[in-house]
């Protein structure tokens, strides 16, 4: 659920400051005030508000569903006192609350955006980025530091399941058979979709304990995709490529559903990396 209105808050902010209306992803360094208030970008506890809510909207659903004091709605109720003739005043309020707290980046580069102010909305969405890289706060900062990709990160499919089970069945497996690649490989699959940085982890416990093995690789590099990085989907493409060539593939395909009597098939043509 989180991905999706992640996906959805990105979208509904349009592009507010990289690519322009070209695509190009670079950043531009002056921009045009937006009409309106900035969106207002919380992670609340309970049924996720519409991508399109207002900061008067957010604010009073944050302030119904948070214990009095709590740093959220403090963020709120500054930038929902956005006044398009006085900024400045809202962004010196966000600039005062704590710099290590992903929340308060992540919106005041959105405060900055619709200020006019493009290049400074980006430096902030990256410290959101730094802060909580593959978090809610930190997927939204990434997603508009990079409209021309698509929202979100790339999930991996495995070539077939690793196991079965809840996340805390699988992760008491992977624990009960550390040494085995293919625990932990299941484990990143059922946490690659709430958890990111942990399903990474995991992946990358399988990479080590397999570091020759085509899934673990593609999971390893798949999971930790950076848009800041695309050419390591170049790198993918170029693994899955060698493991064609070589055979690897058609024989990781015949030690796995091969044995139920599929008959291996050609293998599928690979996506255009961005």
């Amino acid at each position: 659920m989180a991905v999706a209105v992640a996906a959805g808050i990105a979208a509904a902010a349009g592009v507010l400051l990289l690519g322009g209306d070209d695509g190009s992803g670079q950043e531009a360094t002056s921009g045009k005030p937006l009409a309106g208030q900035p969106l207002l970008v919380l992670d609340l506890p309970g049924k996720p508000l519409p991508a399109h809510a207002s900061a008067q909207q957010a604010l009073a659903t944050a302030e119904q569903r948070l214990p009095a004091g709590d740093p959220r709605i403090s963020i709120g109720r500054a930038v929902a006192s956005y006044d398009r003739s006085d900024p400045q005043r809202t962004i010196d309020a966000l600039q005062a609350m704590p710099a290590d707290d992903p929340a308060v980046a992540l919106n005041l580069g959105l405060v900055e955006a619709w200020s006019g102010d493009p290049a400074s909305a980006a430096k902030a969405w990256r410290r959101a980025k730094e802060l909580d890289h593959f978090g809610y706060y930190g997927t939204i900062a990434d997603n508009l530091l990079h409209p021309e990709q698509t929202q979100n990160y790339p999930p991996y499919f495995p070539p077939h399941p690793f196991g079965k089970g809840t996340v805390a069945q699988l992760r008491a497996a992977a624990e009960r058979h550390p040494d085995q690649a293919a625990r932990w490989l299941a484990l990143a699959v059922a946490l690659q979709q709430d958890d990111r940085a942990a399903a990474l982890a995991a992946a990358r416990r399988a990479a080590e304990l397999d570091p020759t093995g085509i899934s673990s690789r593609v999971a390893l590099v798949v999971l930790g995709y950076d848009k800041d990085r695309p050419e390591l989907c170049k790198f993918i493409t170029e693994t899955v490529a060698a493991a064609e060539k070589d055979g690897d593939w058609a024989k990781a395909f015949a030690a796995t559903l091969g044995k139920s009597g599929v008959k291996t098939p050609t293998p599928p043509k690979m996506d255009p990396c961005p």
